[in-house]
């Protein structure tokens, strides 16, 4: 399918500051969005009956399989054997790398877009409960989020409407990630996939099609 000219203007506009970059390191751009982030896996604590919780952690606590209470930071006392620790909640703000992934713009044109989501639980019992893998959960939203939002938008206007497209999945996320005690505070498009975006436009134009 024929693109529009003004199509073809965008692609090769993109294309020429790939080849001032230099192909080898614009198909660079590939292995680097690849998922880097490893969070620290925190391991449930025992009950001591005298607990300290760190700062910026929330414990969350059962009581013969039923949930209790949410331990804050400090000094917090339990009943052995009865009170168990179930749940390790982080409440810093985590980075989390969203895979690449293809998505398909108002006018037809496949794009391939990965991003970095910034999230924070605000409510440790219903991360807890709510969800079985808040942090999975988000990152599937995410995606899905991000090829509807695109599929409003012609590729003309992906690079002028980058922050409104941010801002937009933002907003989307935290209205479904409300019921999961996630909020999730920036979305950011990685740079890397201008590159990717500029090639496919090419390809795409020239009528070849590529594996990635």
């Amino acid at each position: 399918m024929a693109l529009r000219m003004s199509h073809w203007r965008t692609a090769s506009m993109l294309c020429s500051s790939v080849t001032k970059v230099g192909g080898v390191q614009a198909l660079c751009w590939r292995s680097l969005s690849v998922s880097s982030t490893h969070h620290a896996v925190t391991k449930k604590p025992i009950n001591t009956v005298i607990n300290f919780v760190p700062q910026q952690q929330a414990w969350v606590v059962e009581r013969f399989g039923r949930y209790l209470r949410t331990l804050k930071p400090g000094l917090n006392f339990l009943f052995p054997i009865i009170d168990d620790i179930k749940y390790v909640k982080s409440l810093k703000e985590v980075a989390i790398d969203i895979p690449s992934q293809s998505a398909i713009t108002e006018d037809n044109v496949t794009l391939h877009l990965d991003g970095v989501l910034y999230m924070r639980i605000y409510d440790p019992y219903a991360a807890s409960y709510g969800v079985e893998d808040a942090e999975f959960a988000v990152v599937q939203l995410a995606q899905t989020t991000m090829r509807s939002e695109l599929g409003k938008i012609k590729l003309d206007k992906v690079f002028q409407e980058r922050t409104s497209l941010n801002i937009s999945i933002v907003e989307a996320i935290n209205i479904a990630a409300e019921a999961w005690g996630v909020k999730c505070l920036r979305y950011e498009i990685s740079k890397g996939l201008l590159c990717l975006w500029s090639l496919s436009c090419f390809v795409l134009y020239r009528g070849h099609s590529v594996t990635y």
